[in-house]
């Protein structure tokens, strides 16, 4: 027999928990080369007549994700740390806190900031009013839904103004926060209009 009678199971967790840390390490060093890599597209990549590189947007994700892997990593060599110590250097049940959907009972992950924009900011009466300019309001409202689609249709219903309203200013030429939307064309055309691309 090999360790204690009736400790196989904890035995055996504590072995794969060292195997975590060498696990972690190449997922570290795979999530660095895909963001080298990305870095590197996106100042290849032309839209709009520049790289998106140029974009805030883009930058966005890439200082997100170089954020990430960063944290990571420290988590990866204090982990590493702990055990060469002969420290514990696992993480205890309930040191960790996801977020519960309260309409799908879902638990996923949440990022701090965003889960404090969901869950109080969002909440304040001055968060949306009648004084936020519209496309920050409308970014507002994007961050309070957790980044999930909405339609003009629930833009609107929110603003308390006409969707149409909503997506003209969102369609201009100017770009904000390294957005550009998609033209207005189609949401200028009348049914006429229509009929008569259909006839041609």
């Amino acid at each position: 027999m090999i360790g204690e009678e009736g400790r196989g199971l904890q035995q055996a967790l504590v072995t794969l928990d060292g195997g975590r840390i060498g696990i972690g390490a190449l997922s570290i060093g795979l999530a660095q080369a895909a963001l080298e890599y990305a870095s590197g597209y996106a100042k290849e990549r032309q839209a709009f007549g520049q790289p998106i590189a140029n974009y805030e947007a883009i930058q966005w994700m890439l200082a997100d994700a170089a954020t990430e892997i960063e944290a990571a990593r420290m988590m990866i060599q204090r982990a590493a740390w702990l055990k060469q110590e002969g420290r514990p250097y696992t993480v205890e049940e309930g040191e960790m806190i996801d977020w519960i959907d309260p309409e799908t009972a879902e638990v996923k992950p949440v990022d701090g900031i965003q889960h404090a924009v969901m869950s109080h900011c969002a909440l304040q009466p001055d968060f949306v009013d009648e004084h936020t300019a519209m496309v920050e309001a409308v970014f507002r409202l994007f961050l309070a839904n957790g980044n999930q689609p909405m339609s003009a249709e629930d833009l609107s219903d929110k603003l308390k103004r006409p969707a149409v309203t909503i997506l003209r200013t969102l369609s201009g030429a100017r770009i904000y926060r390294g957005l550009r939307p998609f033209g207005l064309s189609r949401l200028e055309e009348t049914p006429a209009d229509e009929a008569a691309k259909v006839e041609a």
